[in-house]
């Protein structure tokens, strides 16, 4: 698609398709080692006691660490309760968290930039946020 033709559109298909070059890159990086990178550890205490609060019965008022709230626990527990028990599941929700926060930056260096520069400020936020190793690399 040449350059003019890209011009061309309004400003919100430009943002659209931005935004889809983004996350599709988020995806593309993030994917391929999905279940394997990283190594699973305390994970599996987290699924398991997500997993007893959605078909268990506990509801917790703190993490498995009494200073961390409960809100990825239930959050997790919420979703194994409406898709199902799976153990590609946790990873997967986390995938579209860590999708979710790549979105959401791109909006925000779109709405922290001067209007004629907001195209390329939330592609650059977006693409810092896609392409940073520890949030690709915990965040799925």
């Amino acid at each position: 698609m040449s350059a003019l033709r890209l011009r061309s559109r309004p400003a919100h298909v430009r943002f659209a398709l931005a935004l889809a070059g983004v996350l599709l890159l988020a995806l593309v990086l993030r994917l391929p080692n999905l279940q394997v990178v990283p190594h699973v550890t305390d994970e599996t205490s987290e699924v398991l006691w997500a997993h007893d609060i959605a078909f268990g019965g506990a509801r917790p008022l703190t993490h498995l660490d009494s200073y961390n709230g409960p809100a990825w626990p239930y959050l997790l527990a919420g979703t194994l309760h409406l898709i199902g028990s799976s153990s590609e599941l946790p990873r997967q929700f986390t995938l579209l968290l860590g999708l979710a926060a790549v979105g959401l930056t791109f909006a925000l260096g779109g709405l922290l930039a001067a209007e004629e520069n907001r195209l390329a400020a939330a592609t650059v936020a977006g693409a810092f946020m896609a392409t940073n190793f520890t949030h690709a690399l915990v965040g799925s």
